[in-house]
């Protein structure tokens, strides 16, 4: 992506000397006004996107802090899983339902199997240790990967706006240079 932008940049940079070389004034500054508005279109695009995944991000962090206090049930051993819940490996008591339904809910949501994992019995919920442990995973794996996607955002973001600077710089000194070669020409007249 920093490549493809960096050519992109160059490809607009060699278009606006190659106006300025051949076809005169008009069609550089056409050329150049029109380079800074693709620009500014990667700008919005970027900040777009870099905003969603802040926005993901605080998803995954409030899934994070509802759902760990609910991971943290009391362990039962396996022999008592079995014999209660059915269930033949260690697990975490859950008492409260609503903790138990925010777990399965993210089970269902990003398609984590709790099949025989997860059940109710009585007034008590039990989630095996492994899926306990399995969630735990999925979210701090998607939390990185959200900072991951966040962190190369904002580079390709800075870069467009580094490049959108240079754009306008150029065509800052293209409109300066016009306006002091026509100055010298009115001088020049005027004598």
């Amino acid at each position: 992506m920093t490549i493809q932008l960096a050519t992109q940049t160059i490809d607009s940079i060699n278009k606006v000397s190659d106006a300025t070389d051949s076809s005169g004034d008009a069609y550089a500054l056409s050329v150049m006004t029109g380079v800074v508005s693709h620009l500014d279109e990667q700008i919005s695009t970027y900040y777009e996107d870099i905003q969603k995944v802040a926005t993901d991000k605080q998803v995954a962090m409030t899934d994070k802090s509802m759902i760990m206090p609910a991971l943290s049930g009391t362990l039962v051993t396996e022999e008592v899983a079995k014999e209660k819940a059915e269930i033949s490996s260690p697990c975490r008591v859950i008492k409260a339902k609503a903790q138990y339904e925010k777990v399965i809910a993210y089970c269902k949501k990003y398609g984590i199997s709790y099949a025989d994992k997860a059940k109710k019995v009585g007034q008590q919920y039990y989630v095996a240790e492994d899926l306990c442990k399995t969630i735990e995973m999925h979210m701090d794996t998607r939390l990185q990967d959200l900072n991951s996607v966040s962190e190369t955002k904002m580079i390709y973001f800075q870069g467009v706006i580094d490049s959108r600077k240079q754009a306008l710089l150029m065509l800052s000194n293209f409109i300066s240079a016009n306006n002091e070669a026509r100055r010298e020409i009115i001088r020049n007249i005027k004598g």
